[in-house]
């Protein structure tokens, strides 16, 4: 079951795309989805009807963002279908309510995973699906993640939860036989959680889960390991030949693809860049100062908006094209907003070579497995012998890949994107909470 609250036209957007990935694997399996307005599910539907071990959700973020000078949080219409599933789980806050008016006990999701923007931890819609779980016998853990941890160059952190049913006490017996220490630990204390106006939030999910599906990141550390250079993200028919390596980007790492075009000049698609290109009466606006500009060398990317080509400032990065110089990257050089002076001719020398990231290469750097547009998919009947794994980068042998529909305009795509979430890191702590329900069922 996945919490998704969308505009009508929004909702169709997403599942004409979800039923586009969903052909693409050749599943036998045909059924559409269904739209079914959250807030009018009972716990009938819940205990009966629509069965189910694992919940995803992504609540709208617009209660609890930054953007918001008073956050509106649990009064917000927006946020009424994720209050409505934590009464179904847990009842109200004053409690009281009888069996009937909950789901049962044995309908209870045994996994929920949910994602949401930084600072829902402290939102008084969090402090309700705490308690509400809490209540039922769920253990939690909550985390602040960003996708640098799992190596790839885009700036997007969120808070994720990972909440485990412990119902029974064999369960809980289980649980205190089995779980690592270093997992254990992450889910310390979540019982006395209902008091604390904040909980403890981890930066980090362990490399016991699955040791060979992500790098390992301490965040005491920092980084243990260099993110690829942006350019390893490009689409291939929009690189338009190759660029000079900067001294002040030499450091050490093999980034082959990186910044410089691998393929023949017959393969870059023109109008496509064209299509892409900022164009002038934008940079000559004051406003267009706020772009976060990087080049096919770096190995950061401001986090992309649903607002993305719409609006400037804070919807994410653009990409410079051109010779990367000194005095180019001076001019792109990432610096503490409070550091900054406005300069009249900041865009000097970055006229036509500024463009926005396509919506493939924006997925690409959201952790979606997208081929490159100018390699052939390899057709596939049976897509589950493919041998590809995740360290192995994309695969090319197998159609289990990420598309968009071809009717899909770029602006859709941005929205789309800006409202989902990276995938890569969802892996991770989804890897965290089935982890825990095979020791369960162990």
């Amino acid at each position: 079951v996945a919490v998704e609250v969308e505009s009508t036209k929004q909702r169709r957007s997403s599942n004409k795309r979800a039923r586009n990935n969903k052909n693409s694997t050749n599943s036998t399996n045909n059924n559409r989805q269904k739209t079914v307005s959250i807030e009018r599910l009972t716990v009938n539907d819940l205990s009966h009807r629509l069965l189910a071990n694992v919940w995803a959700m992504s609540p709208p973020c617009q209660p609890y963002t930054r953007n918001n000078e008073v956050p509106t949080d649990a009064s917000d219409p927006r946020a009424k279908s994720f209050l409505h599933l934590c009464r179904l789980i847990g009842g109200s806050a004053g409690g009281g309510e009888s069996e009937s008016e909950m789901i049962d006990t044995l309908a209870l999701p045994r996994l929920i995973l949910v994602e949401n923007v930084v600072g829902f931890e402290t939102s008084e819609c969090c402090q309700i699906f705490r308690a509400s779980l809490l209540r039922r016998g769920y253990r939690l853990a909550h985390f602040h993640l960003n996708p640098t941890q799992v190596g790839i160059s885009n700036d997007r952190p969120r808070y994720y939860c990972v909440a485990v049913l412990l119902d029974v006490s064999s369960s809980s017996r289980i649980w205190n036989d089995n779980v690592s220490e270093a997992v254990g630990k992450l889910f310390e204390g979540s019982r006395n959680e209902i008091a604390i106006s904040s909980p403890v939030v981890h930066c980090q999910v362990p490399d016991v889960v699955v040791p060979q599906f992500m790098p390992r990141y301490d965040a005491d550390d920092g980084d243990s390991f260099s993110t690829p250079q942006i350019g390893t993200y490009l689409d291939a028919d929009l690189i338009q030949q190759t660029k000079p390596s900067l001294d002040n980007h030499d450091d050490g790492t093999n980034d082959t693809d990186a910044g410089s075009s691998s393929v023949q000049p017959s393969s870059f698609n023109h109008d496509k860049f064209q299509a892409l290109q900022i164009p002038s009466t934008l940079l000559n606006k004051s406003a267009a100062w706020c772009f976060d500009i990087v080049t096919p060398l770096d190995r950061r990317s401001a986090c992309f908006t649903h607002g993305y080509g719409q609006f400037v400032r804070g919807t994410g990065s653009v990409l410079y094209t051109g010779d990367v110089t000194a005095d180019v990257q001076r001019k792109v050089e990432l610096i503490d907003p409070e550091q900054r002076c406005f300069d009249p001719e900041w865009s000097a020398g970055l006229e036509g070579n500024l463009r926005y990231f396509s919506g493939s290469e924006i997925a690409r750097l959201m952790g979606f497995p997208v081929h490159d547009t100018n390699d052939n998919l390899q057709d596939s009947t049976n897509c589950n012998a493919c041998t590809c794994t995740p360290e192995h980068g994309e695969c090319t042998s197998c159609t289990r890949q990420f598309r968009f529909p071809p009717s899909t305009s770029s602006k859709k795509q941005y929205q789309l994107l800006g409202n989902s979430l990276n995938v890569r890191v969802a892996s991770r702590i989804s890897a965290l909470g089935l982890f825990l329900l095979t020791i369960l069922d162990e």
